[in-house]
């Protein structure tokens, strides 16, 4: 995963337990933590398939 969320697999974002940074190593496994890793990765989807659909 890096910075924006994204998998080695296109169009696939990770969240909640499933999205670990090396700043942070060890899984943060907090209710609130995970639903804004989702929301995080939200906003990351959403803007890739903007920018697919502006051609940029």
């Amino acid at each position: 995963m890096d910075e924006f969320q994204r998998t080695s697999v296109a169009g696939v974002f990770a969240a909640g337990d499933m999205a670990r940074l090396e700043a942070l190593p060890d899984p943060l496994t907090f209710v609130v933590t995970g639903a804004a890793d989702g929301a995080r990765a939200a906003v990351w989807a959403d803007q890739e398939l903007f920018r697919a659909d502006a051609g940029l």
